[in-house]
């Protein structure tokens, strides 16, 4: 199986061949096989980061306003304990940069995440460390 993630909104999953989608917000073009993962082209793995006060990270999966003051004290506890935060809004594609090694992680409060909005990255961050 091969995932492909192009664009902010745009996940294909597909056993025979991945179909290519232009890009919405950005042209990072990830492929995921069991063999590894790639970007532009070019191998890229999880991050190797150490030192959380240097760590950037991504929180995901905000549903609705309901779940506002819980993601905003989220985002302060974010900034509090790690160096640096970053939202695309899109889950697959900040799984596809922690994937990518381009970010150290993502968080969510979301207890039961709707399958297809992190399916296809959860996969990319797996095969990304060799799983």
């Amino acid at each position: 199986m091969r995932v492909q993630l192009r664009s902010v909104n745009d996940v294909i999953r597909d056993r025979r061949q991945p179909v290519p989608r232009v890009a919405l917000a950005v042209d990072d073009r990830f492929v995921a096989t069991s063999a590894g993962v790639t970007c532009n082209g070019a191998p890229v793995s999880v991050s190797d980061r150490a030192d959380v006060a240097e760590f950037t990270i991504a929180p995901i999966l905000r549903y609705g306003q309901d779940r506002g003051d819980e993601f905003g004290t989220l985002l302060c506890e974010v900034l509090r304990a790690f160096g640096d935060l970053r939202r695309f809004g899109s889950a697959q594609l900040t799984l596809g940069y922690v994937a990518g090694g381009m970010l150290d992680a993502a968080v969510s409060l979301q207890p039961r995440p709707n399958p297809r909005d992190t399916i296809a990255g959860v996969s990319m961050v797996e095969w990304a460390v060799g799983r």
